[in-house]
């Protein structure tokens, strides 16, 4: 498809290149077409006006029959005009050190540029106008990614506190330690507020401390602690004398060798009414005889005595019922329990205290008839589906949340097992009994689809039957 060109201010157009028509009005009010050989035809020849003309980007036409046309300025995505201006900064583009000028690059791919009065060849331009130096004029410094690092900065810039994104002078930033030589005042303020917290180690060998200064007086033996040797004290032992003579001497001051006399206690020791506490049975001479004498076998109990006079009394058991070891009395494992009771009596007055049987043991879980009754009685609420367990056994489902499906357990293990089951939601959702492996009256399932509906199975160990 050829390109078609369309010059303005009805000029006739020159020839177009190869490819390229030129579509152009004349002063006789038809258009003209000249493709790249030269050769101009008219078309529309016989027409005053034209109905319609139609155009593509970036030709726009102002419709009807006296179109305006023209041509949308250019921009980076769209082709277009150009303005002579702008034709005019393409035209002086230059990769020369022109200033105002568009910069275009070298054979080699750069630039020329004039970075504070030094003309050189760079591949790019700094980020930041001006560069870092001593003296503001020397050693141009490249600043890449808009990021100055400490070794582009002089060492004697110069820079202002306000300038850093920190004050260094604020000592609640600094971290790290501090020497205190460089404290001026260290040792008088250590000196006026530390002293309540010295230890050992802060204070001198040759300090010579006053006993005024210290929290308490060691020289005052009320406040000493602990032992001191006999040999620190020296009228220890006429002092020793002098109290055993006039004082009272404790057990510890006797010596295990003393042979003190019975008469010089205070209590006959010998008198077995004043003994207070246990005696071992190997300190009386006659007591296997006393003992054996005073134990009698019978009542379930069977007296040995060996040689030496020691006896031995064992507990009979029971075959089958009481069994009797060194550990102990205990109830066989084959004991089955009284096979029947002909008399039990009759209870007229007092409270029974037996335990109650659970309902998972196979009791009733009550003490009396009524709170059996009831105990016996199992109510479920199922809002979704689930497996019925030998638990449940009257059950209340709601299917207002949809679909549910109530799976029996296996038959084989469910004999007399008994469930009533009712519908008490008024929806259209269905409530499935599913028999599993079973059947329930020779069907795999049960439907309940009515609000109220009602279904009673039970089991006969092999299948389940729906009354």
């Amino acid at each position: 498809m050829a390109e078609i060109i369309m010059p303005v201010n009805s000029v006739t157009p020159s020839t177009p290149s190869i490819g390229v028509v030129s579509l152009y009005p004349k002063a006789d009010n038809k258009f003209y077409i000249k493709d790249s050989g030269g050769v101009e035809s008219k078309i529309l020849t016989d027409e005053l006006t034209i109905s319609s003309l139609g155009v593509n980007l970036p030709l726009t036409s102002s419709g009807g029959n006296s179109p305006t046309l023209s041509i949308n300025p250019a921009t980076t995505t769209s082709a277009g005009s150009l303005s002579a201006l702008d034709k005019t900064k393409l035209n002086n583009a230059t990769f020369n050190n022109v200033p105002s000028t568009i910069a275009m690059r070298d054979t080699e791919g750069k630039i020329n540029a004039t970075i504070i009065g030094n003309s050189t060849s760079c591949d790019f331009v700094p980020a930041l106008t001006g560069h870092i130096t001593t003296n503001g004029t020397n050693n141009v410094t490249t600043i890449t990614s808009n990021t100055i690092t400490n070794s582009m900065i002089s060492n004697t810039a110069d820079i202002e506190l306000t300038k850093l994104k920190d004050n260094p002078l604020d000592r609640s930033l600094h971290t790290g330690t501090q020497l205190a030589s460089t404290i001026s005042d260290f040792a008088s303020v250590v000196l006026s507020s530390s002293i309540g917290n010295l230890t050992d180690n802060h204070i001198s060998n040759t300090a010579a401390i006053a006993l005024s200064k210290l929290a308490v007086n060691p020289i005052n033996r009320s406040n000493h602690t602990g032992t001191q040797l006999a040999s620190t004290i020296s009228d220890f032992n006429s002092a020793t004398l002098t109290y055993l003579n006039t004082g009272v001497i404790s057990n510890s001051a006797i010596s295990n060798t003393a042979a003190i006399a019975i008469n010089k206690l205070a209590v006959n020791v010998l008198d077995r009414n004043l003994h207070t506490g246990v005696q071992l049975s190997n300190t009386i001479s006659d007591f296997n005889t006393a003992v054996n004498n005073l134990v009698l076998e019978g009542n379930g109990l069977e007296k040995t005595i060996n040689t030496n006079g020691d006896f031995t009394l064992d507990v009979l058991g029971t075959s089958n019922r009481i069994v009797v070891s060194s550990n102990g009395v205990d109830i066989s494992s084959n004991y089955v329990g009284q096979s029947s009771i002909t008399t039990v009596g009759t209870i007229t007055s007092g409270t029974w205290n037996g335990s109650t049987i659970s309902l998972v043991n196979g009791g009733t879980g009550a003490t009396t008839s009524a709170t059996a009754s009831i105990n016996l009685t199992q109510i479920d609420t199922i809002t979704s589906s689930i497996s019925l367990t030998n638990q449940h056994q009257h059950l209340l489902v709601s299917s207002s949340s949809g679909n549910i499906t109530l799976t029996l357990p296996a038959a084989s293990t469910s004999n007399k097992i008994k469930y009533t089951i009712i519908k008490t939601s008024n929806d259209s959702n269905t409530i499935t009994i599913a028999a599993g492996t079973s059947f329930i009256n020779g069907v795999s399932n049960k439907a309940i689809t009515s609000q109220y509906e009602v279904i009673q199975i039970i089991c006969d160990g092999v299948n389940w039957f729906q009354f």
